[in-house]
């Protein structure tokens, strides 16, 4: 087993890691890879808030079988690494995740990094994983557990506007606007800064993150690249009565993928909970994305298992759980 770099701007390279990828997420019915265009797109665009690194495990006949991804924060969080593990689970005896998981480690060391945190799929029933227990058993503790929900398309148009408007009364002094695509120039300042504190306000299993570094720039630079990998960002946000952006809400429909869709992140800022604006967010911004979801059948999301508001709000839209993802958090 060698362990090596893989070369993000190699195609044939960056090509054999996406394929390992994609056969990891084979193992789980509703695991939703990246396609091949988002997946180059994301690994190739310059990104100063965020810098990507790739290690891959080589067995002694050539095959690639294992992959090591990892997301370095730049301006905020930068003694945290985020990292996705994928195995060919063709050859997951020969992948010596032990081995693999120790090259990452180093290079996280290297980068100054002393927390590393691995998502990995577990079974609804035994909440484990071949994954998963290889992460514990490389020293690795779970720190949060996320539900995965689906909601089969397409929508019923009208059944949002009467989630809608059962709601409306609560939150009657906030206006709902929602866009697709670029955000509105008039409010990107203040969503930016909503945007910056969604790490603080989400449950995050005594993690400690920081409030990450967004302003004008960093939004512009996301729709750049979901722009690239040909998926559109609608959005949704609440305007509190003194003018403030109170809450928001994502879905994305990615282009290059006919059978999902996803509900991204839905946050109201403490302050302005109570009045029922996730519900209202989430279903305005189902509304305006009904005709964009064409032929794809499932839309995804993630909550944490803690996070009963949101979930209570998810199964009233109609999500049902699938799946659980486990957020793995070790110490170096």
């Amino acid at each position: 087993m060698t362990i090596e770099t893989v070369d993000l701007f190699d195609d044939t390279a960056l090509r054999e890691a996406h394929d390992v990828t994609l056969a990891d997420a084979a193992a789980r019915p509703y695991a939703t890879p990246w396609t091949w265009q988002e997946y180059r797109t994301a690994a190739r665009t310059p990104d100063p808030w965020s810098v990507l690194r790739m290690l891959g495990a080589r067995a002694a006949d050539g095959v690639l079988v294992g992959v090591a991804e990892a997301w370095f924060p730049q301006r905020d969080n930068t003694t945290m690494v985020w990292a996705d593990l994928s195995i060919l689970p063709s050859r997951a005896d020969d992948v010596g995740v032990a081995a693999l998981l120790d090259a990452f480690h180093d290079l996280a060391r290297r980068h100054g990094r002393s927390a590393v945190h691995v998502m990995a799929g577990v079974s609804r029933d035994e909440r484990t994983s071949p994954k998963s227990r290889a992460l514990e058993s490389a020293g690795y503790g779970l720190l949060l557990t996320n539900a995965h929900r689906i909601l089969e398309l397409p929508i019923d148009v009208d059944e949002m506007g009467s989630l809608s408007d059962a709601v409306a009364a609560r939150h009657a002094a906030y206006r709902i606007i929602a866009w697709h695509g670029t955000c509105p120039e008039q409010w990107i300042d203040e969503y930016a800064d909503l945007r910056a504190r969604i790490l603080l306000d989400a449950p995050d299993g005594g993690a400690g993150f920081e409030r990450e570094d967004y302003d004008a720039e960093r939004v512009r630079h996301e729709e750049a690249e979901l722009e690239a990998q040909e998926r559109v960002l609608y959005t949704a946000i609440a305007i509190a009565p003194d003018g403030a952006v109170a809450g928001h809400s994502q879905l994305v429909v990615p282009g290059t993928d006919e059978a999902n869709a996803f509900q991204w992140d839905t946050l109201v800022l403490a302050a302005h909970r109570g009045h029922r604006l996730g519900i209202a967010l989430k279903a305005r911004n189902l509304g305006e994305a009904a005709d964009a979801f064409g032929p794809r059948t499932v839309l995804h999301t993630f909550n944490a298992e803690e996070n009963a508001p949101m979930i209570a709000v998810n199964e009233r839209l109609g999500f049902r759980l699938v799946d659980y993802l486990g957020e793995f958090r070790i110490e170096l």
